[in-house]
């Protein structure tokens, strides 16, 4: 469930950095007992981002009972966040998740209301991509 709000805040920090038009997709797998399919879809405008979209797929051949209950209830907290939109489902060893997150409706607020620090983020499509890359992922 770490992995999950790691994975949340990341994208808090990709929401409150910022060209055109471009668009950043990168992709991460991890395996610790599970596997962890990660993809960001980062939008930027303006030197703004204007949308972001986190997917995740998370399998193992054990049940993921346990992880799905721990992801609805992290989902419930977080309900009220205009800013955060989760999707989710599970089949027999999968747990699907999708994040949309919505810049223009995080305020000033929302960020302090997350525990995130945001005195520090000012970042470029180059900075971002280059940090996502030394975490791991890979982008296009």
């Amino acid at each position: 469930m770490k992995k999950i709000g790691i994975f949340i805040m990341l994208g808090m920090v990709l929401l409150l950095t910022g060209c055109n038009k471009m668009k950043l997709v990168c992709n991460k797998i991890d395996e610790v007992g599970e596997t962890y399919n990660f993809k960001q879809t980062i939008v930027f405008e303006n030197n703004k981002i204007e949308s972001v979209l986190q997917e995740l797929e998370i399998s193992s051949d054990d049940d993921l009972d346990k992880e799905y209950e721990e992801l609805k209830q992290f989902a419930e907290e977080h309900k009220n966040e205009k800013a955060i939109k989760f999707e989710y489902s599970k089949d027999t060893n999968k747990i699907f998740v999708k994040i949309k997150l919505d810049p223009s409706l995080l305020s000033n607020k929302d960020p302090k209301e997350l525990n995130m620090d945001i005195s520090d983020l000012n970042i470029t499509y180059d900075e971002l991509k280059k940090k996502l890359e030394s975490d791991g992922y890979s982008c296009e």
